[in-house]
């Protein structure tokens, strides 16, 4: 890709065709180019600098972690996040109380609660409020997000069957 200014420099140069233009010519006015981009570099704006490691903003922007609906369905089932159950309850649960995100966010523990499912309720509960437990990953293993101790849920008790 050539810079506009060589390439206006080659357009001029071919209309100009009838008039051979001498090698000296063209070398002057090339360092010139070259002398014009160094400028440009030189006197180009410089991109904002970076914070500091651990840097805070007067005002940061609000975030909110959030579980995904199926893991903590899972979790209370004690099957994998992507079995049928969790899939089949997790399409049942919308249905009853409405979409994934106005669960996790925004729908009352009440009605996610009498949608069938007081342990999800309890769980949502807990991630709204930052009560979850996270275990650090090591040597390429993902960390893991939980919300119940493993005493918490003896033989994980199927209670969100009507879910």
């Amino acid at each position: 890709m050539t810079p506009p200014a060589v390439a206006r420099f080659l357009r001029n140069l071919e209309q100009r065709s009838s008039k051979a233009a001498s090698a000296i010519e063209v070398s002057t006015h090339v360092r010139s180019l070259n002398l014009n981009c160094r400028e440009f570099r030189r006197n180009a704006p410089t991109a904002e600098p970076q914070p500091s490691p651990g840097f805070v903003p007067d005002t940061p922007l609000p975030f909110r972690s959030l579980i995904p609906l199926p893991e903590i369905i899972s979790e209370v089932r004690g099957v994998g996040p992507k079995s049928k159950t969790v899939q089949s309850a997790w399409h049942e649960f919308i249905g009853r109380v409405g979409n994934e995100l106005f669960i996790l966010n925004e729908a009352p523990v009440e009605d996610i609660c009498s949608a069938g499912a007081p342990l999800v309720a309890e769980a949502i509960d807990r991630m709204r409020h930052g009560k979850v437990i996270t275990e650090a990953g090591y040597d390429g293993e993902h960390g893991t997000v939980r919300v119940f101790q493993t005493d918490e849920l003896p033989g994980r008790p199927n209670n969100i069957s009507a879910v």
